[in-house]
């Protein structure tokens, strides 16, 4: 079930396709005509460092939380994790806000909030989130509609 903020109630969602090594799913829901607007990718080749985001999630539970931040790197790789190259940002990004989009100061989604890094090992903000950028979440879109492995 998918609940949308701007609209009452919640909506059948299907699973169609998932990739476990970057944790992202692909759903479609039935909104059962009632018209909805989607959010537009951005093309994460033209994000810069010095950028500014805003990172949308439910952190803790508390959904619809919104936090901003900048660009700190992009390309990055995880300890152990050379699969997909994060885009850094500075906005919090805390359990929760996985799965939900970063947005570039024009509207445009341009990474999916995947992961945070704290050297103590806890799931805490330390100021180091990471996005998967948009670019890289659309090349698994073709596969996941198809039912491929990715």
């Amino acid at each position: 079930m998918v609940q949308l903020p701007d609209r009452p109630g919640v909506f059948p969602a299907h699973v169609r396709g998932r990739d476990p090594a970057t944790d992202l799913a692909l759903l479609e829901i039935d909104t059962k005509g009632v018209a909805v607007t989607p959010a537009v990718f951005g093309d994460s080749e033209f994000v810069y460092v010095g950028d500014w985001v805003l990172a949308i999630g439910a952190p803790y539970g508390f959904e619809q939380t919104a936090t901003q931040g900048i660009v700190s790197a992009k390309g990055r790789s995880l300890p152990g994790d050379s699969y997909v190259p994060f885009i850094q940002t500075d906005a919090a990004v805390n359990p929760g806000n996985s799965g939900g989009p970063l947005f570039d100061a024009d509207g445009n989604v341009i990474g999916v909030n995947a992961s945070i890094e704290n050297p103590t090992g806890q799931r805490v903000f330390v100021g180091i989130g990471f996005a998967i950028a948009s670019n890289t979440a659309q090349r698994f879109i073709p596969d996941m509609i198809a039912g491929r492995p990715i």
